[in-house]
């Protein structure tokens, strides 16, 4: 098949997607949409427009439904009736929103998000059960998977119609010296992240319930919310109508601001009492809270996770997995990950020697002071979490299910089209 990946913002993910899609035998695009790299890309006398008077097969973009210029790229730009996938890295019913209100309601939306051919990849399992559940459709489930390096060794894929070899990032050289005027040898630990905005939608009966909720999830990471909100979902949206979906992601927003409030929020002052200046914070939220904190845009992170021993990541705002694209991003950096403990982490990260997750402050302090003084440990831990998420198996059944769910038997997910 010939894709193209139209990406922005997402370029550590979409890379990883290209290799194992080229590995598969596809004949891949990746496209830029991000106006500073690609005024660097045609000052340099390459171009774009070889390939988009070609028909795709599929494209793959992320937060589609959330930009206009996105939008119009695809639709206006690129001839011919395809399939569009968007990654989801918000809540999917947040996600279609803007479709729903053009529609009217839900069974509108669906009708829209199929006659269109739009399908939401949904990388957490949670999420994709939630939005089935609340009668949604041409949403699937499939694992975003490792990188696939070993699947496309000796292949290439087009980055705007040139050429670039695949690297195994553990045969580059590490990086030597400063990174930005910082030295990653007087760090410890670094974490990049930031709190949610606060929501703008009010309603006291949900913030209420959304603290209730995300005050049980706290105390049992290990479960999904779907065990903590059914009969509050049967509440709010129980006819499908936009209303009840507005108030559905009013709890969701609030939900999501306690989640961090509790968790991330109070991870991060603790690691910084703990840890002072060997504690390198990025993000804005964090300097407008007195915090000793950088700016979120000034971060490079490849050479910091390389060379700062502990990778510290709190799990994703918007779902409930420990499989995301940062935690993917630390390790394939070559980053040691301790992570927060996630539902669908007991078959995953703490399955792993040492298990380097935590549940609350205690376990994170406990863990990072461990792991600190013992290099053979943390060792050990990087290199079980690369071989975890450098699966090939992952990598394959991942995509395959993506390709399966889209094109539903019309062509094997293995084999390009001719």
């Amino acid at each position: 098949m010939r894709i193209i990946l139209i990406e922005s913002g997402t370029y550590e993910t979409f890379t990883t997607l290209a290799a194992q899609l080229v590995a598969m035998g596809h004949e891949v695009y990746d496209f830029c949409v991000d106006e500073t790299v690609i005024k660097g890309h045609l000052a340099a006398g390459y171009t774009v427009e070889p390939f988009l008077d070609q028909a795709p097969d599929l494209v793959i973009t992320a937060n589609f439904f959330l930009s206009r210029e996105v939008n119009h790229l695809i639709r206006h730009l690129i001839p011919g009736d395809f399939p569009v996938v968007n990654l989801t890295w918000g809540h999917p019913v947040a996600e279609v929103e803007p479709i729903l209100r053009r529609a009217g309601d839900v069974p509108g939306c669906n009708a829209q998000l199929r006659e269109n051919r739009l399908f939401l990849w949904i990388p957490c399992p949670f999420a994709a059960e939630e939005y089935a559940r609340l009668g949604f459709a041409n949403g699937f489930y499939a694992p975003l998977g490792g990188f696939g390096f070993r699947l496309a060794q000796g292949h290439q894929y087009r980055w705007m119609r040139w050429g670039e070899p695949f690297a195994d990032l553990r045969s580059l050289p590490v990086s030597t010296g400063e990174v930005h005027g910082k030295k990653p040898e007087a760090y410890d630990l670094i974490y990049l992240g930031d709190m949610p905005e606060p929501p703008t939608r009010r309603d006291e009966r949900l913030e209420a319930w959304a603290l209730e909720t995300a005050t049980a999830c706290v105390a049992r990471p290990q479960e999904s919310r779907l065990q903590q909100q059914e009969p509050l979902r049967e509440m709010l949206i129980a006819d499908g109508s936009i209303r009840s979906v507005e108030r559905f992601l009013c709890f969701q927003q609030w939900f999501f601001q306690h989640h961090a409030r509790l968790t991330r929020q109070s991870f991060v002052h603790a690691v910084a009492r703990e840890f002072g200046a060997r504690f390198l914070l990025y993000g804005d939220a964090w300097i407008a809270q007195g915090l000793a904190a950088h700016p979120r845009a000034s971060v490079a992170r490849k050479h910091f996770y390389q060379r700062i021993p502990l990778s510290v990541d709190f799990g994703s705002m918007s779902f409930e997995t420990c499989f995301f694209p940062r935690t993917i991003e630390i390790i394939k950096s070559g980053g040691t990950l301790l992570g927060y403990r996630r539902p669908d982490s007991a078959g995953l990260f703490a399955s792993l020697p040492e298990a380097p997750v935590f549940d609350n402050e205690e376990a994170l302090l406990q863990q990072a002071r461990r792991l600190l003084a013992e290099p053979e440990t943390r060792d050990r831990c990087r290199a079980a979490q690369w071989e975890l998420v450098n699966g090939e198996q992952v990598a394959a059944r991942g995509l395959a299910r993506m390709i399966e769910a889209v094109f539903q038997g019309e062509i094997s997910p293995f084999a390009p089209r001719s």
